[in-house]
C-alpha cells in the first residue's frame, strides 16, 4: 500500500524515513483528496495509510472504498445503498444496453427492465452485466433467465478485470476474503428467503456451543463485509442476503453437501413459527400474528415447496394445516394452491389427510369462481368419504 501511494504521489523512501513518512511529508502542505479504491483485500495496509495521512496532513481528506470498514482512527462510514429501481437503476441499464445494442426499444420494455433491476437488487455491476447481454438476448429473454442469474451475468465488455467480468467472480472475490467461520455462516444464511432475526439465525445456522452473542458478532462481521443487509423494524433488526448473494451461498451450501441438513433445520424453525403464529391468530394477539405471518411467508413458501418436492406429506401438512383458515379470513389464496400440491403427495391410504386437503382444494376452485367438473367431483368425493 505505501509503495502504491508513493508511486502516484511521485516520492520514494529516503535515509531515515519510511515510504509512508515520505508520502505524508509530500502531501502535508497540500489541500487535496486522496482516493484509496478497492481496499477490502489490503485492509490493514489501507487503514495504516489512511490513519497516517489523516493525522499527518491537516488539509487532506481521504476517501476509501471497500466492502468492509477500515477500522482507521477518525473513520466515518458512508454505506452506499443499491440503486433506486425506478430511477438510476433503469437509467444505468438503458445507458449500458444502448452502448452495445441500438436495436432494443427501451421504452417499450421499461416494465421488464425494472423487473430485471429489481431481481438484481439494484446492484450496479449486476445491472451492467445484464445490459451487456442485450447484444444476443432480448429484454424479455433476459427476464426469462433471471432464475439463474449467476450464469446469465457472465461477461462485461467494459473491463479486463477478471473479477469484474462475471458476477460469480465478483462475489467469489468477496467470499474469499471471509474467514472459514464467516463463510460457513454466509452459506447457511442462504436457506432463508426473507429477512430473519437473531433467534432464527441461531436456530438454523448456529453451531453447538456457539451462543447468541457469538452468532451476533459473526453477523456484524458479515454486515461489515457488505455481505449482509440489516433491515431495521419495529420488532428489532432483521438480517437479509441480497438475492444474488443468496444464490451464490446456496451453491456453496450444495458444494459442502449440507443443503438437506440446513434445510431440515429451516423447516423445523418454520414449524415452530407456524405454531406460534397459529396461537396468536386464534387468541388475543391476532394483530401481531398477522404481522408475523406476513414476515414468515417467503420462508414458509420455501419450506412448503421443498416438502412437496421431496414428497414429505407429513411436513407439508404440518406447515400449512394450522394456517389453512387464512385462505378465507385474509384471502391468502396461495394456501389454496398449496392444498392441491399437498394432496398430490398424500398417500391414498391416509384417508383423513386426503379428505382434509381434498376439501380445501375444492374450496379453492369454488372460491375462485372457476368450479370445474373436477372440483365438483372432488367436493362430492370429500363429502362421501366424510359420511
Amino acid at each position: 500500500m505505501p509503495r502504491a501511494v508513493a508511486e502516484v504521489v511521485g516520492v520514494a523512501e529516503g535515509p531515515g524515513r519510511t515510504t509512508t513518512q515520505a508520502v505524508v511529508a509530500a502531501l502535508r502542505p497540500r489541500r487535496a483528496l486522496v482516493v484509496l479504491d478497492n481496499c477490502e483485500h489490503v485492509i490493514a495496509g489501507a487503514a495504516a495509510m489512511a490513519t497516517a495521512l489523516a493525522e499527518g496532513c491537516p488539509e487532506l481528506c481521504v476517501l476509501a472504498t471497500s466492502r468492509s470498514r477500515l477500522g482507521a482512527r477518525g473513520e466515518r462510514l458512508l454505506a452506499v445503498p443499491p440503486l433506486d429501481i425506478a430511477g438510476p437503476a433503469v437509467e444505468l441499464f438503458t445507458a449500458r444496453a444502448r452502448a452495445v445494442s441500438r436495436t432494443v426499444d427501451m421504452e417499450a420494455h421499461r416494465a421488464e427492465i425494472e423487473e430485471i433491476c429489481c431481481a438484481l437488487d439494484g446492484v450496479p455491476l449486476a445491472i451492467e452485466l445484464a445490459a451487456a447481454r442485450t447484444t444476443t438476448l432480448s429484454v424479455p429473454e433476459i427476464v426469462g433467465r433471471l432464475d439463474d442469474r449467476l450464469r446469465l451475468l457472465t461477461r462485461s465488455p467494459r473491463t479486463n478485470e477478471d473479477r469484474h467480468r462475471t458476477l460469480r467472480a465478483t462475489i467469489n472475490w468477496s467470499v474469499d476474503l471471509l474467514t472459514q467461520e464467516l463463510r460457513t455462516l454466509f452459506a447457511r444464511l442462504s436457506v432463508f428467503a426473507g429477512g430473519v432475526d437473531l433467534r432464527a439465525v441461531h436456530r438454523v445456522c448456529g453451531e453447538p456451543g456457539l451462543d447468541e452473542a457469538q452468532v451476533e458478532d459473526l453477523l456484524e462481521d458479515l454486515v461489515d463485509q457488505s455481505m449482509l443487509v440489516i433491515e431495521p423494524e419495529p420488532a428489532g433488526r432483521r438480517f437479509r442476503l441480497l438475492e444474488t448473494l443468496r444464490e451464490f451461498g446456496a451453491a456453496e451450501l450444495a458444494a459442502a453437501g449440507v443443503t438437506d441438513q440446513v434445510a431440515a433445520r429451516h423447516a423445523g424453525w418454520c414449524l415452530e413459527e407456524v405454531d406460534r403464529i397459529h396461537r396468536q391468530l386464534v387468541g388475543h394477539a391476532e394483530v401481531e400474528g398477522v404481522a408475523r405471518l406476513g414476515v414468515l411467508w417467503p420462508d414458509l413458501r420455501v419450506a412448503v415447496d421443498r416438502a412437496c418436492r421431496i414428497g414429505d406429506h407429513l411436513l407439508a401438512d404440518a406447515l400449512v394445516r394450522p394456517l389453512v383458515a387464512e385462505v378465507t379470513l385474509r384471502r391468502q389464496g396461495e394456501i389454496g394452491e398449496w392444498s392441491e400440491r399437498i394432496l398430490a403427495v398424500v398417500p391414498p391410504d391416509d384417508v383423513d389427510r386426503v379428505v382434509f386437503w381434498l376439501t380445501w382444494a375444492a374450496h379453492r376452485s369454488m372460491h375462485r369462481g372457476t368450479e370445474s367438473a373436477t372440483s365438483r367431483s372432488s367436493a362430492a368425493t370429500a363429502t362421501a368419504i366424510t359420511r
